[in-house]
């Protein structure tokens, strides 16, 4: 738009007003000429407007007009000239003749940039001095009701570029990280800054438990307020979440529904809160907050400014989970991948022996059969079986793992260790009886929650380890004792050569091998016993020494006993059956 559009614009009302006006840009140029003077001077608007004043009035340019004219660009007071101004200037009458202009008053106006001023000169004819005094009036009143607009303007352009530099900030600060901290962190720090507010947090709803959380807080005592649980529906915060209504609250002392144990926490008394929602497509996932210890502190302007930054934030908050969750879920998948493709050597591996030792005696018996004594037929028929049991074996750990895997949970029970164990030596009564080993079980066991498969499982893999590289012959020792923590510690004691301790530490992770002779086997089986044992909240353990036997254990949450009636229950006095 042209100075002398936005002249038009803002003076346009002074084009028909019984007096001659016109308005001067400082280096002289005519950017009014209103028709006033048009008719008194036979002068078109379209003659002189946007033109140099010295093409109608050249003394104005010069001295002394020229200096006094200075001071009102500046912006400093009104000028009265009381003598004519120009003979061009001079009304007529009709009836009357000439009537000699009585004086002209020269006042600054603010031009559109804000920065400089316009000189605007108002002839008045001594005849219609009573009719000029009304114009004056109506001027003034215009000038202050447009005064009065362009403040109203100016605010809201003030409020405007603020509103697009917090979204402009805040937008920066979202795009540039799908870190769900970083995020969150960013967006406070620049509504704090550009809010001038004392703090302000974000809570997220928990998809668990409907709960609010303080995911984030910027401002004092903010590490206190960090990690702040709320109940749905509690405080501002829960009735935003719940309603999905913004809510200002002018002074908290006044609304019962703050929530005033942070308040106590922190030492800060927050009596103006504003609370918008994080709404996305599928509802509404949390809340921003803004505080401040003023009263009556937010108004709806906060509102406008608050509310597109709460859907950007909400946006971003939903993309950095969902990224976050596709992080971690690609993570597991890589592990999974890696797991599978060590998993399927070690099976196969593991696979191929004892198949070997089948087929191999299996052809010896189908070629010569006839030829071969009773017992030696026998004997070949036993390894067969050993073979093809060991190999059952492998394909129930393969089996019981991938059930781990994809268990999501499993119901603890009080489990009768007794009978697990038994089953457990059942299974490996080929390698006991293969081995010579001497299994020493304790006469009665603690009660332990957890799942009877699962642990069976743990004491097969434990006991078979202990029997192929304990002593010769083996003997393996079994105990249970209290641990730390309102546990049971299960253990498997052999009298093999021991573990260094740089392999102690390898021994259960994921599918990894022993390099040291009669380590076959390690990997694979003691990965399902990690993988068992804190998938029922537990852990493992081992303690060796070279040429001391190792000690494997593993431990499961204990099952108080109830003195009155000997009834077995967990730990919150409930049946656990």
């Amino acid at each position: 738009m042209s100075q002398v559009e936005a002249v038009e614009r803002e003076l346009g009302f002074l084009d028909h007003v019984p007096m001659g006006v016109f308005v001067l840009r400082e280096d002289f140029v005519v950017l009014l000429w209103n028709y006033c003077l048009q008719e008194w001077t036979g002068i078109s608007q379209e003659e002189v407007v946007g033109k140099h004043v010295e093409v109608v009035l050249p003394h104005l340019s010069a001295p002394p007009y020229a200096v006094r004219l200075r001071n009102v660009f500046a912006g400093g007071l009104p000028l009265v000239f009381s003598s004519q101004l120009h003979p061009r200037l001079i009304p007529t009458s009709p009836g009357e003749g000439r009537v000699r202009v009585q004086y002209t008053t020269v006042t600054p106006v603010p031009a559109p940039d804000g920065m400089s001023f316009y000189a605007l000169f108002a002839v008045r004819d001594v005849t219609e001095r009573a009719r000029c005094v009304e114009v004056c009036r109506a001027m003034r009143a215009q000038a202050l009701e447009e005064a009065q607009e362009r403040k109203k303007v100016e605010a809201a352009l003030r409020r405007r570029n603020l509103e697009l530099s917090l979204l402009n900030k805040a937008s920066q600060a979202l795009t540039s990280t799908l870190d769900l901290d970083q995020v969150l962190a960013a967006v406070l720090e620049e509504v704090r800054r550009l809010l001038g507010v004392i703090a302000c947090s974000i809570w997220l709803v928990d998809p668990e438990t409907d709960e609010l959380v303080c995911q984030q807080s910027i401002g004092p005592q903010s590490e206190i307020v960090r990690g702040w649980r709320l109940a749905p529906g509690e405080g501002f915060v829960g009735w935003v979440a719940r309603t999905g209504e913004s809510l200002v609250a002018p002074d908290t002392w006044t609304d019962e529904r703050h929530f005033k144990g942070v308040d106590r926490q922190t030492g800060l008394l927050m009596r103006s809160i504003l609370t918008v929602p994080l709404r996305v497509k599928r509802g509404v996932i949390g809340v921003l907050q803004v505080m401040d210890t003023e009263p009556d502190r937010f108004d709806e302007t906060y509102l406008t400014l608050l509310e597109p930054l709460a859907t950007s934030a909400a946006i971003a908050i939903d993309n950095a989970r969902l990224v976050e969750t596709l992080r971690r879920q690609t993570a597991e998948l890589e592990v999974r991948n890696e797991e599978l493709d060590a998993f399927s050597h070690t099976a196969a591996h593991d696979l191929k022996g004892p198949l070997g030792y089948m087929v191999g005696f299996a052809k010896v018996l189908a070629e010569d059969y006839s030829a071969l004594a009773d017992e030696e037929v026998r004997r070949y028929l036993r390894l067969i079986v050993q073979g093809g049991q060991k190999m059952s074996n492998i394909i129930d750990s393969l089996l019981l793992l991938s059930s781990v895997r994809q268990a999501a949970e499993v119901k603890l029970e009080p489990l009768d260790m007794g009978h697990i164990v038994e089953e457990a030596r059942h299974r490996l009564a080929y390698m006991i009886e293969e081995h010579q080993a001497e299994i020493i079980s304790p006469p009665t066991w603690p009660v332990a929650l957890g799942y009877g498969p699962w642990v069976e499982e743990v004491w097969v893999n434990y006991l078979s380890n202990a029997i192929k590289y304990g002593g010769e012959p083996a003997r393996v020792e079994l105990g249970a004792e209290p641990a730390d923590g309102d546990e049971v510690r299960f253990w498997v004691r052999d009298n093999g050569p021991g573990i260094p301790p740089e392999d102690q530490a390898r021994l259960f992770v994921s599918f990894t091998r022993l390099d040291q002779v009669r380590a076959k086997g390690h990997g694979l089986g003691l990965s399902i016993v990690r993988r068992i044992v804190e998938k029922l909240g537990g852990r493992v353990g081992v303690e060796s020494e070279v040429g001391q036997g190792s000690v494997f254990s593993f431990t499961l949450p204990a099952v108080a006993r109830d003195e009155a009636t000997g009834k077995a229950t967990d730990k919150t006095g409930e049946g656990a059956s």
